[in-house]
């Protein structure tokens, strides 16, 4: 994640926004230099049930407030850990994702089967 945002600000510099679910924030401390990650970019972290965007607020990490967001929403069960499974098996559903993202998916080859 902070390799492709520092490749996209030298590429093409803008105020871009890496968007999460709830469930990804409780390791988002532990990811690889998240402290690059919040100089280049903002957090939108989407509530994924049972969490709230209270619950959400509660977990930010104090330190990061300031580049985080909650983003309210409509609940989305599926994760994009099941998305790409179901994609390597063969079981995604058609409503899962978007016709043209599924598209860009298997043209290149982004979760090729196990």
């Amino acid at each position: 994640t902070v390799d492709t945002i520092g490749e996209l600000q030298m590429v093409q510099p803008a105020e871009y926004w890496f968007l999460m679910g709830s469930d990804m924030l409780a390791n988002f401390p532990e990811w690889r230099n998240p402290q690059r990650i919040l100089r280049l970019c903002r957090i939108g972290v989407v509530p994924r049930p049972p969490l709230t965007a209270l619950d959400v607020e509660a977990r930010v990490p104090l330190e990061f407030h300031e580049r985080f967001d909650v983003l309210p929403m409509a609940p989305e069960e599926t994760s994009s850990t099941e998305v790409r499974n179901a994609i390597r098996t063969g079981r995604l559903r058609p409503d899962a994702v978007p016709r043209p993202v599924l598209e860009y998916i298997k043209k290149h080859r982004l979760y090729p089967a196990a």
